[in-house]
C-alpha cells in the first residue's frame, strides 16, 4: 500500500471489533486484505495479505474479502479497494471497517495533526489517517446490495458485489494477463521451450459486469520445440 501505513500495524492478542462483527457473515473462503501483522486472520484461520508483513499474493479469488483499519490509513483509498476486490468473486461480501471521522477529527485536534489538501491528515508519526462515516464506505464501494453497516466505535459497511463494472473488468484481464506471462516464462526455463504463443478469446455477457463486458472464455497455447 502506502503512506507508512504498515506503521499503524499493531499485534493483537484478541479479535479487534470489526473482525468480532464480520465473523458471523463468513461463509466460504475469505481473505483478509491488508491484515497487518495477521492477528484476526490467524484467530478466524482465513487467508491473509499485506504488502510489507505478508507479501505472498493471493493466487485464487474469495467469497469474502475484508478490509479492516485499512482505508482510512492510505491517501488513494479508492485505488487500494480496487487491489482488494481483484480477489472477489462475483457476488461476494466486501467488508469494510475504518476508524470513524469524529474519532479522527478529535485525535487530530488533540495532537495537532497536518492537514491534507484533499482530505484527511497527517499524524505526528508520519502516518496519514482519514474517517469515514458508513456514507462514505457506501460511495467508495460503489454499487451493490448492502447487508449490514454500522457507525459507533468505528464505521463498517458489508456490501454483496453483484456485478463488476468496466474498469474491474479490463484490470482482472490485465492480472490475469500477466499470471500467465509469468507462468509462460518459467514453463519456457523448466522445459527449454524456445517459443510460446498464447491466444485467449473473450465472451460478453449481462451477467457478470452490465452489458457488453468481456470475460475470459479461452486460452489457447501452441508450443514451439
Amino acid at each position: 500500500m502506502q503512506d507508512n501505513s504498515h506503521k499503524t500495524a499493531i499485534t493483537r492478542t484478541s479479535l479487534s471489533l470489526p473482525a468480532k462483527v464480520f465473523r458471523s457473515y463468513l461463509k466460504g473462503d475469505t481473505l483478509d486484505f491488508g491484515c497487518g501483522k495477521g492477528s484476526d486472520a490467524d484467530e478466524l484461520g482465513i487467508d491473509k495479505y499485506d504488502p510489507k508483513f505478508f507479501q505472498v499474493k493471493p493466487t485464487k479469488m474469495y467469497d469474502n474479502v475484508m478490509l479492516i483499519y485499512v482505508l482510512n490509513t492510505v491517501k488513494h483509498a479508492e485505488d487500494v479497494l480496487k487491489w482488494g476486490l481483484e480477489y472477489l468473486k462475483p457476488g461476494g461480501l466486501i467488508m469494510l471497517a475504518c476508524r470513524t471521522a469524529k474519532e479522527i477529527d478529535k485525535c487530530a485536534k488533540k495532537g495537532g495533526w497536518e492537514a491534507y489538501r484533499y482530505g484527511g491528515w497527517t499524524t505526528g508519526k508520519g502516518t496519514f489517517q482519514k474517517g469515514y462515516t458508513v456514507k462514505d464506505l457506501r460511495e467508495i464501494v460503489g454499487g451493490g446490495e448492502l447487508v449490514a453497516s454500522g457507525e459507533g466505535k468505528f464505521s463498517y459497511v458489508i456490501i454483496r458485489r453483484q456485478f463488476m463494472n468496466v474498469e474491474e473488468i479490463k484490470l482482472r484481464k490485465v492480472v490475469l494477463q500477466e499470471k500467465i506471462l509469468k507462468l509462460i516464462t518459467e514453463f519456457k526455463l523448466l522445459t527449454g521451450v524456445e517459443e510460446v504463443s498464447i491466444n485467449t478469446s473473450y465472451f460478453t455477457t449481462s451477467e457478470i459486469g452490465g452489458k457488453n463486458s468481456e470475460v475470459l472464455h479461452n486460452v489457447e497455447i501452441d508450443l514451439k520445440l
